[in-house]
């Protein structure tokens, strides 16, 4: 489950302008050991390596259209693994090998491990903040919802007027769009 604050991603890709001029993508940069067992588990017949290039986590990543041609092409030639179970490090191998690093946007959040531990209103602050652009594994999605209705923890966050760009940009998530 994701939380996309439309407007402000839009915004940001606006006004930043290495997201549309080449191949780039962006989101929570990664960097984890190859996992060889469990529901994340690649063998070393299909990824030998013991770790992943910098890659943007799952929950949501930006690529430039340019980042898409050019990765669907690096996968589709052979040449890097089609990692199906874990696409996230998929996309992220073929544009190591393409020489395209991932970019840390600071607005791509999710839940943290230990939410548990803290305090509903410190989470829905995580959440609702005026800057968060995508937020994954929201603890109830009306939460997401009050914050862009303007009833939230941050009124700022309510959506405005959509904008519109000339460059296609993609946002690819996991799960449901919301």
């Amino acid at each position: 489950m994701h939380f996309i604050c439309a407007f402000h991603l839009v915004h940001f890709i606006l006004l930043y302008p290495q997201a549309s001029a080449a191949p780039w993508y962006g989101g929570q940069v990664h960097e984890p050991n190859v996992l060889r067992s469990g529901k994340w588990a690649v063998s070393t017949a299909l990824y030998p390596d013991v770790a992943y290039p910098p890659y943007a986590k799952g929950g949501g990543y930006v690529l430039s259209s340019v980042a898409v041609a050019a990765i669907g092409k690096e996968i589709r030639s052979g040449r890097s693994p089609l990692l199906r179970n874990v696409e996230d490090a998929m996309i992220g191998i073929a544009a190591a090998r393409l020489s395209v690093r991932p970019t840390r946007i600071a607005g791509f959040r999710e839940l943290p491990p230990d939410h548990e531990q803290l305090g509903a209103t410190a989470i829905a602050r995580a959440c609702c903040s005026p800057d968060t652009l995508l937020y994954h594994k929201p603890l109830q999605m009306s939460s997401c919802d009050a914050c862009t209705l303007g009833i939230g923890v941050h009124s700022s966050t309510r959506p405005a007027r959509s904008l519109e760009h000339k460059n296609r940009i993609y946002i690819l998530t996991t799960g449901t769009f919301w």
